[in-house]
């Protein structure tokens, strides 16, 4: 599994294809750390999750 955004251009000249077309396979995703590094964290958290909205398929 590879996501959408880095085979595009794979899929498109096809080099790739998809095993079952139009069917996406969801995976969930975790973010983990332990809570003494929350604080430190928290601008690369945030970062995260607003990627995450921009970027995947909802």
């Amino acid at each position: 599994m590879n996501p959408e955004p880095l085979i595009a251009a794979h899929l498109a000249a096809g080099r790739l294809i998809e095993l079952l077309p139009d069917t996406p396979i969801d995976v969930a995703l975790h973010w983990q750390f332990t809570r003494l590094a929350a604080p430190a964290l928290a601008p690369v958290t945030h970062a995260i999750h607003r990627a995450a909205r921009q970027t995947l398929v909802q």
